[in-house]
């Protein structure tokens, strides 16, 4: 599918259980708005699917593959075969932005990643001391690329 999609612009609250399934070849792209990604916001758990082949383009401030921020939540899931690019802000491979939130026993695979000056694997940046937890994740063949110092 080529066509381009516009992502859900919506607060995701709730367990989404993917139950090992895929979602795939995606191409959403954002405007107006300041979140991007499948969901713009997710404030409960994403878990257990695979995102592949999804391509996120947005001049955005927030953004990754499945939310442009996650607030309180948890996200156990892969991003592979993708592209995230946002030509002004925060990017991450997973979420744009982290605020309490718990990235674990996640992967990003053969993914390119680019924005402005706050870009990584799995999140561009989390907000002030907020309690984040990233860990035992997995990063392989990923390009990650910033246009500002």
């Amino acid at each position: 599918m080529n066509s381009k999609t516009t992502p859900i612009n919506i607060e995701f609250k709730g367990v989404l259980d993917g139950d090992g399934h895929t979602i795939k070849h995606l191409n959403l792209i954002g405007s107006g708005a300041v979140f991007t990604g499948v969901f713009a916001l997710v404030y409960g758990t994403v878990k257990d699917i695979v995102f592949d082949n999804i391509k996120v383009n947005s001049e955005n401030t927030y953004v990754g593959v499945v939310a442009g921020s996650a607030t309180n939540a948890t996200i156990q899931v892969t991003v592979k075969n993708s592209q995230v690019t946002s030509t002004a802000g925060i990017v991450g491979g997973i979420v744009g932005n982290l605020h309490g939130t718990k990235v674990e026993n996640c992967k990003v695979l053969n993914t390119i990643i680019s924005g402005d000056t706050r870009v990584g694997g799995l999140s561009g940046t989390g907000t002030g001391s907020n309690g984040s937890i990233i860990k035992d994740n997995y990063i392989q063949d990923v390009t990650i690329t910033g246009s500002s110092p």
